[in-house]
């Protein structure tokens, strides 16, 4: 089968309808939250369609299975008993991933019980061991029969304990994903690839934060631009990188700190900005009063604390100011 032909789907997301109806459309919404964050990595490709395939449901999984990049069970107690289709699926898998299956699956478990359960009964059947992939834990640790919830209540906002397991999955999916459809479609052209959503600006002290949001970002369905990443490194004109990701972007975040406010590479990005109209969301680290050019461009934006309280709790305010500034 040739490239072109054989993914049809981004990633085959095995789960069962009980678990997913037991933890209130759990898989469902996970699964929604991880396309829109696939489409929003690999802006530039043309990602094929998540599939749901649930447990039990054999129409078309013989050929769905191994047309998908990626596959990933969600493992809830329910799922448990279907270890012979788990097993099934993965050694079709296997056979079309050519020895690489392991690198291109995962199993997500949703509850603490669950996985303690999958281990047991994998340990039991060793022609299972040889094909399984790593689990990556999405229950809660203070109620282990449940998964961390998706989204904060009320509304949709992502959850930040839900977002720190999501962010590392979806990015490690995106990399297979894209390792995959490199030979089909080719890498993305040099404007598709500096496209963005937001634009990160932050001096170089405060890297580690300017990561953080862009993780919280990314997991939640939000691409964004960031230097220390998306610059190709030795590139011959690092401040036309910079006004060409500014002019692909639709909001700017700048991390606000004592090191911002002395930083001319700072300033000169938030200028450029509010010049060109772009929403402009600062999120604030320390007290220190900001520099002049600073406090200018920044005078009627909407302020974000991140000093005095937790990280997550910060970087949740913020993606839920974006999502009110962009209409998302």
């Amino acid at each position: 089968m040739s490239p072109a032909r054989r993914w049809r789907h981004s990633v085959f997301v095995a789960y069962s309808r009980v678990d997913d109806d037991t933890h209130g459309s759990w898989v469902r919404n996970f699964a929604a939250e991880l396309e829109l964050s696939l489409k929003a990595q690999l802006r530039g490709i043309d990602v094929p369609p998540l599939h749901l395939g649930e447990v039990g449901d054999r129409t078309g999984r013989a050929e769905r299975v191994p047309a998908s990049c990626a596959y990933l069970a969600c493992v809830g107690d329910r799922f448990c008993g279907s270890l012979d289709e788990l097993f099934d699926d993965l050694r079709v898998f296997e056979r079309a991933a050519a020895g690489d299956a392991r690198l291109h699956a995962f199993r997500v478990a949703m509850t603490e019980p669950a996985m303690q359960t999958n281990d047991r009964l994998v340990g039991a059947s060793p022609r299972l061991d040889a094909v399984l992939p790593e689990w990556r834990p999405f229950f809660d640790p203070n109620r282990p029969d449940r998964p961390l919830p998706v989204y904060l209540s009320p509304g949709r906002l992502m959850a930040p304990a839900f977002a720190v397991p999501f962010g590392g999955l979806a990015r490690d999916l995106a990399g297979r994903v894209r390792a995959r459809l490199a030979a089909r479609q080719g890498p993305p052209s040099a404007v598709a690839s500096g496209a963005a959503t937001v634009f990160i600006s932050h001096a170089s002290a405060d890297l580690e934060w300017a990561r953080a949001v862009t993780d919280h970002l990314e997991a939640a369905g939000l691409r964004c631009w960031l230097a220390a990443r998306d610059i190709v490194p030795g590139s011959p004109s690092y401040p036309a990188e910079i006004a060409k990701a500014l002019r692909a972007s639709r909001a700017l975040v700048v991390v606000v700190s004592r090191e911002a406010g002395a930083s001319p590479h700072v300033a000169r990005e938030v200028t450029l900005a509010d010049e060109s109209g772009l929403p402009l969301l600062p999120l604030r680290l320390d007290g220190e009063p900001l520099g002049d050019a600073l406090a200018y461009s920044l005078a009627g934006a909407q302020m974000v604390l991140a000093h005095g309280g937790p990280r997550d709790a910060a970087l949740a305010a913020l993606l839920a100011a974006l999502r009110l500034r962009l209409g998302r």
